[in-house]
């Protein structure tokens, strides 16, 4: 059994830890701005595609959501002070995805256009500034001349 002590000192450093919980000095994760959009393709909102914010230089992180039935999405940061609000300001390149598998099929037919689906080929830019951010996406079947 533990001496007194033993048991002071667990107890103070337990209501230390709970202190600095509350208080939010523990590792919080980098500071997200909100960051929500719209996608479409050939004018029509596009649902289920998952939209990506990849940083152009790497102090950025990494953030994804998926689009609903109007093609409304909201980044989703994991690393962020503010969960599932977006990511840190700074420069990015964006993909946006949409599979299907037909039934039996070893390969996905791809919904969306596939320079949108890769990062060194998508033309699809944003940049992320302190505050609300909202973009709009609109992506064409056919390659622009």
């Amino acid at each position: 059994m533990p001496d007194r002590t033993t048991i002071m000192m667990r107890r103070t450093f337990g209501l230390i830890a709970a202190a600095l919980v509350v208080a939010g000095c523990g590792p919080a994760g980098p500071d997200v701005q909100f960051v929500e959009g719209i996608v479409t393709l050939d004018g029509k909102s596009l649902d289920g595609a998952a939209v990506t914010f990849l940083p152009v230089d790497k102090t950025g992180i990494s953030a994804a959501g998926t689009t609903d039935s109007d093609g409304r999405f909201r980044l989703n940061a994991t690393q962020g002070k503010k969960y599932g609000k977006g990511t840190v300001v700074g420069d990015y390149v964006v993909t946006v995805t949409k599979l299907f598998w037909p039934k039996g099929a070893t390969e996905p037919d791809h919904i969306t256009p596939i320079r949108y689906e890769n990062s060194t080929t998508s033309p699809l830019r944003a940049t992320i500034v302190k505050g609300r951010n909202t973009f709009e996406f609109a992506l064409t079947s056919k390659p622009a001349k």
